[in-house]
């Protein structure tokens, strides 16, 4: 497997219940803690037998909080994530990809008031008929910019 791919896959119970609505709520709740930085508000919408990114729930919720916790810092007084769609341009070329673009306002008495970006994160969004099939890191969602 590609180490560059982090894989967070629904399980087949979810996928088989064909619920729309179902997955869109999923979504919309993924794209709200990544939005808050805050894996805690996904959490609820994980069931128990639920296998993201190769890993139990509890796994993937903590390596959710680990990508959080690289945007914010103690110094950071107040933060900003945007989020857009993009398209990956790597091993999914054209697929969707959430984007996520994080700001923050640090504690500097020299710079009062700064914003700063502090990077960005992204996540490909792979539906079918409206199901949500898979939701897994993107990596290469920038890459046209280096091209």
């Amino acid at each position: 497997m590609d180490q560059s791919i982090v894989h967070l896959k629904t399980t087949e119970s979810f996928i088989d219940k064909i619920n729309v609505d179902r997955s869109n709520e999923v979504l919309d709740c993924f794209i709200k803690a990544c939005v808050n930085l805050d894996a805690g508000i996904f959490e609820p919408m994980m069931n128990e037998d639920d296998i993201f990114q190769d890993k139990g729930k509890y796994q993937f919720l903590v390596s959710l909080k680990e990508l959080f916790a690289e945007f914010r810092n103690e110094n950071t007084v107040f933060f900003n994530v945007s989020v857009s769609d993009d398209i990956c341009y790597g091993c999914t070329y054209g697929k969707p990809v959430k984007n996520f673009k994080v700001y923050s306002l640090k504690k500097d008495p020299n710079k009062p008031g700064r914003f700063i970006n502090r990077g960005q994160f992204a996540f490909l969004v792979e539906l079918e008929d409206g199901i949500l099939k898979d939701i897994y890191r993107c990596l290469s969602y920038s890459l046209r910019n280096k091209m």
